[in-house]
């Protein structure tokens, strides 16, 4: 399983160690400077402190005195080098110095001092390498004439340099745990809202869609609780169209098998020269039942959701001369003219069974409530950021109270004799809804009938 928290206390230990790291090893370089300047300076003190007891008055047995006073400090008595846990021991034994007179003669050294032939001739600082050790030097000569050397191992400043090396990693990897564990709480602590979202889903009941309200809520968990949130309406919003649904195909389906049962049962009693009426008439039912269920399956083609897969270009022309085609039959039996002016290229960015769906519905409409013998007009426009679909009947039109009313579902027009679902117009106006597309009905100006107009835009 995986652990947000684990990883983000794996991942912040990674990334603090690798900053201070990169810290330590920045700190190293930009200080090994100022650090051997430090000892330098040391150094200095050192031979100044040691001008300061010299003089043109100091004669052999003086300076013998100090010889053997110096020889018998254990301290100085251990070689150069020698390191122990005191690291002021240590850095005592690692200065040396050696005293030559005017006549170049060495007069007065450290215990464990390297024995060089001859006074340096070089002032100054300067890297010396005795008997395979390397020395880092200060020789200064004084105004009585002598010439003081002090000295110091290079590898003893290595080893202080080291040490404090050590000791930063030796604190970071003491502090590591403690680290870790702050990590772990002040993780945990920022993902609190989390479980307590998880805890406010796991308690709720499968018809429970409200919003989660959970207060106070960190900005980066909003997106989060939006998102559930739209979920949640959108799945409540889902649910109410099926029950509704449900409910409307019930109530209109009832009718028509009621009907259906009765004339069925009526048949049996019939004689048969009733027969084929009664037949006939079940046939019809039955042709309004197959055309109320396939319009509820095209309203339950049509929600949001349905338009998630990728449009193409619909070419609107080709779509009309297929419902016409498909249509020719009620065009036919009813003697309807039909008058076709197509723009060049009108193409829809969209789902081709959506516009099929809708301009069927649009056309199949045109041809019921038109008069017999009446015109349907087919009007395609092109425009530079849209197309616009205009479809024309000669029937009767509609009042201002049906306009209203004609794009809900299962609503049909009284007074008309022509038969239906009531879903047709439900039906387009969803998907104008889901391509943001503008819907309008309008009487003719001139002479009877109705004009849908139906513009798509661009940009969807």
């Amino acid at each position: 399983m995986y652990s947000i928290r684990q990883f983000l206390l794996i991942n912040l230990l990674i990334g603090v160690t690798i900053i201070i790291g990169f810290s330590i090893m920045a700190n190293i370089a930009n200080e090994h400077g100022d650090f051997s300047l430090q000892l330098d300076a040391q150094l200095a003190m050192s031979a100044y402190t040691i001008e300061s007891f010299l003089n043109e008055k100091s004669d052999q047995s003086t300076l013998q005195q100090i010889q053997d006073k110096i020889n018998d400090i254990e301290l100085f008595k251990q070689e150069a080098g020698v390191t122990d846990n005191n690291i002021l021991n240590s850095f005592l034994r690692s200065v040396h110095f050696q005293i030559w007179n005017k006549s170049n003669k060495l007069i007065l050294k450290s215990y464990h001092f390297p024995k060089f032939e001859a006074a340096p001739y070089h002032l100054g600082f300067d890297q010396v390498v005795h008997n395979g050790k390397s020395w880092r030097t200060l020789t200064i000569k004084t105004k009585s004439g002598f010439i003081v050397r002090v000295m110091q191992l290079n590898s003893f400043r290595m080893m202080v340099e080291r040490q404090l090396t050590n000791d930063s990693i030796v604190i970071l990897l003491i502090m590591y745990p403690a680290l870790g564990v702050l990590i772990w709480i002040i993780v945990g602590r920022g993902l609190q809202p989390v479980n307590r979202i998880a805890k406010s889903v796991k308690r709720r009941k499968s018809t429970q869609l409200k919003p989660i309200k959970i207060e106070p809520l960190p900005d980066e968990v909003k997106p989060l609780i939006d998102a559930l949130n739209g979920l949640f309406e959108h799945l409540n919003d889902t649910l109410m169209r099926e029950k509704l649904f449900a409910s409307n195909a019930a109530h209109e389906l009832k009718t028509p098998i009621a009907a259906l049962k009765a004339r069925v049962q009526l048949t049996k009693k019939q004689k048969d020269h009733h027969l084929k009426e009664n037949i006939e008439k079940i046939l019809e039912i039955s042709d309004r039942c197959e055309h109320i269920i396939q319009q509820l399956l095209y309203l339950s083609r049509t929600m949001p959701e349905s338009a998630k897969s990728i449009p193409e270009l619909v070419p609107m022309n080709q779509v009309c001369d297929q419902i016409l085609d498909e249509l020719k039959s009620e065009i036919k039996e009813k003697s309807i003219k039909v008058v076709k002016k197509y723009d060049k290229d009108p193409y829809i960015k969209a789902q081709p069974t959506h516009i099929h769906m809708m301009f069927r519905n649009i056309i199949d409409n045109a041809i019921r409530y038109s008069f017999p013998k009446g015109t349907i007009h087919i009007r395609i426009v092109t425009e530079s950021n849209r197309q616009i679909i205009r479809i024309s009947d000669k029937g009767q039109g509609l009042s201002d109270k049906d306009k209203e009313k004609v794009f809900e579902r299962f609503y049909r027009v009284l007074g008309t004799q022509e038969t239906g679902s009531g879903l047709g117009l439900s039906i387009v106006h969803q998907i104008a809804k889901i391509y943001k597309a503008n819907i309008s009905l309008e009487n003719n100006q001139q002479g009877p009938g109705l004009t849908v107009e139906v513009t798509f835009f661009d940009e969807i």
